[in-house]
């Protein structure tokens, strides 16, 4: 799991509430696809395995756990927010709202 002092640094720099969640998001994405690496784009990590298939962003009041490639995602209800085509993400205001095994789920679909 090579995780990266860009990404440390960002994460580090958030609000204690806000720094649990990201924590949490970063692990489970290496813990779910296999020979994930870890870049900063565009001021926010961005998670690869060859492509982009993943981010997490701090906004004002939530925590965002992003998904490229979402069209690969059936069956997400209401639970994806985003209006563009390239990505959807879901918003988290605590670490309860992170639903390991949906999100693990959808990771596994979207880094193929």
């Amino acid at each position: 799991m090579p995780y990266s002092k860009e990404v440390t640094d960002y994460i580090n720099e958030t609000p204690e509430k806000y720094r649990i969640i990201l924590t949490e998001l970063r692990n489970l994405i290496h813990e779910s696809i296999s020979g994930t690496n870890e870049v900063m784009k565009d001021g926010i990590p961005v998670f690869t395995n060859g492509k982009d298939f993943s981010y997490i962003r701090l906004k004002k009041r939530h925590v965002r756990l992003g998904f490229y490639n979402f069209s690969k995602i059936k069956n997400h209800s209401e639970k994806l927010k985003g209006k563009d085509d390239i990505t959807r993400h879901v918003k988290l205001k605590k670490v309860e709202d992170i639903d390991h095994d949906l999100f693990s789920k959808w990771l596994k679909k979207v880094a193929k």
